[in-house]
């Protein structure tokens, strides 16, 4: 319920209380609200007050409006003070940075990419930084300064980024050219996501004992009678079962000669060294070993690849997420590890999907007459027209082709992504639905724009071949193979060329 007409509301200002000709005008009308139980007592003492606010009320506002109550976080804050005694720890809540972004139009559209996380953690610095100059550090001066009408700041805190900040004659909040300087440092590319490399320990495999059978690259089932006896596994797995889906540790890549008739051959190759085998510490001859045991000729080993490592194929990024066997050859299954950005308008147009997406989730859309949940647009100016409900579905609609046309063609085509090997897929969607996007309904162009969308984010993909001789992917030759070791934040990195 509006108390205020909103042009009204807008000219109080930072002032305590509303101007009296208009609490005389509307206090017939505000007690009828009290008596029907409409407002509250306290609204409507709020709303009939002639004096400004004591220092109390104040710092109980602004309290209210910027302390961590959360048990969670203040015990963390407590740890991190018990770490670093000479260090500030400052909270800042959520909801101050999603204000931020909503006033200075930083969008966060969390199916893009991962790197909305960087731009949060960074948005908290800025955000706590001017909160913590002007409402902690300075507080109780600036409420003074205030009541004695020394300074004409507002304490509203959805103007706190409107007027420059000093604290101890330095400036922390330049109002003209530090929202630009936040905005471009948003927009950048170069943010680093990196993942932690490691040596996969825990559950040995499917504790499920498979039927009887003869097969390689398992573990038997082997009767106490058995164990410790030089009998071939697959054997004992023929007669008493045996253990699948046996779990990686970490992988090896490994040369050795592949002698033909007329000629010998060095195959390139990667296999698995699984967590049961990886108990007892292989060292790099164990694996020679290993090796030579299962009939590879005089095999070298060239490098031990951990699980989330980061290859380039054709220069494009993947991470190795795991492997399994795939008409009984072991393949390596891969994810994109590279984030998708779109700039400007298409930014916004892919917001605007995100949201539709969201409203519309339980909205099948089948029916001509649907009526969909939408976000009208926002006015710039309090003289600007509202967006009624079918200039909102126009406007959804001219987002939606234009977004459809730049991921399909003007990204597809040009770029990194010409190396990407899942490409073919997007090009080829594009050319079944060019003709007919424009004609479908918005639900129906939302899903499939969510679909594109699936194909260009970190989601597993495929599979790689383990003969990186053949190099061969999805039935794609590759020409380039590269091994990416880096940092944990990813600054240092060395490559290893794989040939």
């Amino acid at each position: 319920m509006n108390l205020l007409e909103k042009e009204i509301n807008s000219h109080k200002n930072d002032s305590d209380f509303i101007d009296e000709s208009i609490r005389n005008r509307m206090k017939g009308f505000w007690y009828v609200l009290l008596t029907k139980e409409m407002i509250t007592k306290e609204k409507y003492n709020r709303l009939m007050r002639n004096t400004m606010f004591s220092t109390e009320e104040l710092s109980g506002f602004v309290a209210r409006q910027l302390v961590e109550t959360r048990q969670s976080t203040l015990e963390i804050k407590k740890l991190f003070e018990s770490i670093f005694p000479k260090t500030d720890i400052i909270c800042v809540k959520a909801g101050l940075v999603s204000d931020f972004r909503e006033k200075f139009e930083i969008i966060k559209v969390r199916e893009l990419n991962d790197t909305h996380h960087a731009q949060d953690a960074y948005l908290n610095i800025v955000v706590g930084n001017v909160y913590n100059a002007k409402f902690t550090k300075n507080f109780w001066k600036l409420i003074q300064s205030k009541q004695r009408g020394e300074i004409n700041k507002s304490l509203n805190l959805k103007k706190t980024f409107d007027d420059d900040l000093y604290q101890d004659s330095k400036q922390v909040w330049n109002k003209e050219t530090d929202k630009n300087i936040v905005k471009t440092m948003c927009e950048r590319k170069t943010i680093n996501v990196t993942m932690m490399l490691c040596e996969d320990k825990g559950q040995l495999f499917n504790l499920t004992i498979e039927k009887k059978c003869k097969k390689d690259n398992i573990v038997p089932n082997t009767p106490k009678a058995l164990k410790g006896m030089n009998i071939n596994p697959s054997e004992i797995a023929e007669k008493y079962g045996y253990y699948s889906s046996l779990n990686t540790a970490y992988y090896v890549i490994f040369k050795y000669t592949k002698i033909n008739k007329k000629k010998s051959e060095e195959i390139l190759e990667i296999k698995p060294v699984y967590i049961y085998e990886n108990n007892k510490k292989l060292t790099d001859s164990d694996i020679i070993k290993k090796l030579e045991n299962l009939g590879y000729n005089n095999p070298i080993l060239v490098t031990r690849i951990k699980k989330n490592q980061k290859i380039l194929l054709n220069g494009y990024p993947y991470r190795i997420k795991g492997g399994s066997i795939v008409k009984q050859e072991y393949k390596l299954e891969l994810k994109n590890d590279f984030d998708l950005y779109v700039d400007g308008e298409y930014l916004k147009y892919a917001k605007d999907l995100s949201n539709f997406c969201k409203d519309n989730d339980k909205n099948d859309g089948k029916n001509e007459n649907t009526r969909y949940f939408v976000r009208f647009k926002k006015k710039k100016n309090i003289d600007e027209k509202n967006e009624t409900y079918d200039e909102c579905i126009l406007r959804l609609n001219d987002e939606f082709n234009k977004l459809f046309c730049h991921l399909c063609i003007e990204k597809a085509n040009f770029g990194i992504y010409v190396n990407y090997l899942n490409i073919d897929k997007i090009k080829k969607f594009y050319k079944k639905n060019e003709n007919e996007f424009e004609k479908s309904s918005l639900k129906e162009k939302s899903n499939k724009l969510k679909g594109i969308l699936q194909v260009y984010n970190r989601a597993t993909y495929g599979i790689l071949s383990t003969r990186l001789k053949e190099k061969n992917i999805l039935g794609k030759k590759f020409n380039n193979l590269k091994i990416i070791n880096e940092s944990i934040t990813g600054l240092i990195t060395n490559e290893m060329e794989i040939k």
